[in-house]
C-alpha cells in the first residue's frame, strides 16, 4: 500500500479518538473524524505543489477550519471542537518529540532546526484558524448590521411597527 494512502487511512482513527475524547457520538463523531482525513489529505496535496510545511499547512488549516464552520452549523456545536479534531494530523508530533529530545541532550543547532520546524506546523495551525473564524465573524457583523434599522451603530431598541 502507498505510503500516503496509509497516512490518509491511519489520519481517520487518530482524529476518531479526539471526538470520544470530545464525547461526541453518531453522525458527529464519524463526520469530524473525517475532518482529518480531509486535512492530511489537502496537506499532502498542496505539499506535492508548495515546498515546505508552513504553506501546506495553513491551507490544510484553512481546510480544516472550513470543514469544521460547516459541522458547527449542521450539529449545531462549537466550531472549535470540529476545528480541534480535523487538525489532529497536522499537529508535528514528531518534530515536538525530536526538539525536546535535542533540548535535553543540549544539542543547541538541531534544537534551533527542529523549533524552527515546529513553529512552522503551529503558526501554520493557528495562522488558518484565525483566517477563516475572522472572515466568519466579519461576515456575522454584516448580516447583524443589515437588520438593524439605519443610523443604529450600538444596541439598538427593537423595533416595533404599528398593527
Amino acid at each position: 500500500m502507498d505510503l500516503q494512502m496509509l497516512q490518509l487511512l491511519m489520519a481517520v482513527p487518530a482524529s476518531l479518538g479526539f471526538a470520544l475524547f470530545f464525547n461526541m457520538r453518531g453522525a458527529a463523531m464519524v463526520l469530524a473524524a473525517l475532518g482529518g482525513f480531509i486535512s492530511w489529505g489537502v496537506f499532502l496535496l498542496v505539499g506535492h505543489w508548495l515546498p515546505g510545511v508552513a504553506a501546506p499547512c495553513f491551507i490544510a488549516s484553512v481546510a480544516a477550519a472550513l470543514y469544521a464552520e460547516l459541522l458547527a452549523v449542521r450539529f449545531r456545536a462549537p466550531s472549535s471542537i470540529f476545528f480541534i479534531v480535523g487538525v489532529i494530523p497536522l499537529i508535528p508530533g514528531r518534530y515536538l518529540f525530536d526538539t525536546m529530545q535535542a533540548a535535553v541532550a543540549a544539542d543547541w543547532a538541531q534544537f534551533w532546526d527542529l523549533a524552527s520546524v515546529t513553529g512552522q506546523y503551529a503558526l501554520a495551525i493557528a495562522l488558518g484558524i484565525s483566517a477563516v473564524w475572522a472572515v466568519r465573524e466579519v461576515v456575522r457583523s454584516l448580516r447583524e448590521k443589515k437588520g438593524r434599522p439605519e443610523g443604529c451603530d450600538g444596541e439598538c431598541p427593537p423595533t416595533s411597527e404599528p398593527r
